[in-house]
């Protein structure tokens, strides 16, 4: 086996390295007793370059893999001996990119990993966010634009297009958009029981890698206060621990949960779902807006399960089974009832626990239960 690793860097010091190995492959490669891999980091190039029709190499390989990021139970890996809630607060933090993962130190607190990798000017991953897109897009800087749209709020193609007056206006914004999900930076949410979510109206956009959440949401809009170690500690202090609860909440312990609830029930799709739903409020039928953080959709359309993901320093309340029996009623109104799960980072209402051993169909999840792949 012969391996060319970071083979975009071999390519811009030698332009036409890819119609030497495509005559090389073509008079003698094929017929050695060899395996060729080329890989690399720079997934755009890769597109471009090697596997798009028009690169000299197209039609050559006899098969491709592109690696995904590592799911959330994968951070154990790297913090095997942290507790599981500091795991998940991790991932929400340096997402799931191994490379990001490994610089985590074990022996320091998250808190101190923050700061000395992210927050302080010459942290490691301080400028990875600028470094990446400048790698991965030839109009870096316009991308940046879209991608610090949708962290501020801005998450259907009008708004993005209107906060960032790129030209082209929802055309180009449309392209860009398509651009980064296929580099897996953004994706297009839409309810998970909409079975054609690309023509849904209740889609949006939003930033897929949680490094890249956090940098927009701490990093970019404070670089005045991080300009020094002690505006560094400041902020650290004054604005991310205090927030940094509720930046884990949602979405990436929904998303943890959410992984965890796919291998849990098979499922062949597990996301958010958010609609309108009928109820009765002081006596009068309403129409209510109402959210899932998890439901599971089994193969041939229908919900196979529900539930609900709370990252509170107080037990799961009780009155989440009332929602989520609701719920699974409106969303399964005809089939079998679907089953109940209830994840929490602090533990359950006592009646919930009596209730999940009576009634088989209610689930209890544990952060620590959420690193034992089901």
């Amino acid at each position: 086996m012969l391996v060319l690793d970071e083979f975009q860097f071999i390519a811009k010091e030698s332009n036409d390295i890819g119609s030497v190995i495509n005559v090389w492959w073509r008079e003698r490669g094929q017929d050695l007793p060899i395996f060729l891999v080329l890989s690399g980091s720079e997934v755009g190039f890769f597109e471009r370059e090697v596997v798009n029709y028009s690169a000299t190499t197209y039609g050559r390989r006899a098969g491709q893999l592109r690696l995904r990021p590592f799911k959330a139970h994968d951070v154990g890996l790297f913090l095997p001996d942290w507790p599981a809630s500091d795991k998940i607060a991790a991932y929400a933090v340096f997402g799931h990119m191994p490379y990001y993962l490994a610089q985590v130190r074990p022996r320091e607190s998250l808190a101190e990993n923050i700061f000395n990798l992210i927050l302080v000017r010459d942290g490691l991953l301080h400028e990875e966010a600028r470094l990446l897109l400048d790698q991965e897009l030839p109009d870096a800087s316009a991308y940046f634009s879209v991608l610090r749209a949708i962290a501020a709020g801005q998450t259907r193609v009008s708004q993005i297009a209107q906060r960032t007056g790129i030209p082209g206006g929802s055309s180009r914004v449309s392209q860009m958009l398509d651009t980064l999900r296929n580099l897996w930076l953004v994706d297009k949410q839409s309810p998970v029981t909409v079975s054609n979510p690309e023509r849904s109206k209740q889609s949006f956009y939003r930033i897929t890698d949680p490094y890249l959440r956090f940098w927009f949401r701490f990093v970019l809009p404070s670089q005045g206060r991080l300009a020094d170690v002690d505006g560094a500690d400041r902020h650290l202090r004054g604005r991310v621990l205090p927030q940094l609860d509720d930046f884990v909440s949602a979405p990436a312990f929904e998303e943890v949960c959410q992984q965890w609830l796919r291998r849990a029930v098979d499922a062949a799709s597990v996301g958010w779902w958010w609609g309108t739903v009928r109820e009765t409020r002081a006596a009068r039928l309403r129409s209510i807006d109402r959210e899932l953080d998890a439901v599971a959709v089994d193969d041939d359309g229908r919900v196979s399960a529900v539930g609900s993901c709370k990252w509170t320093t107080g037990v799961l309340p009780y009155s989440e089974k009332t929602k989520l029996e609701a719920l699974a009623k409106h969303l399964a109104p005809d089939g079998d009832a679907p089953q109940l799960y209830f994840f929490a980072r602090n533990g359950f209402d006592k009646r919930l626990h009596r209730d999940a051993q009576a009634d088989d169909r209610i689930h209890l999840v544990s952060p620590e239960e959420l690193f034992d792949i089901p």
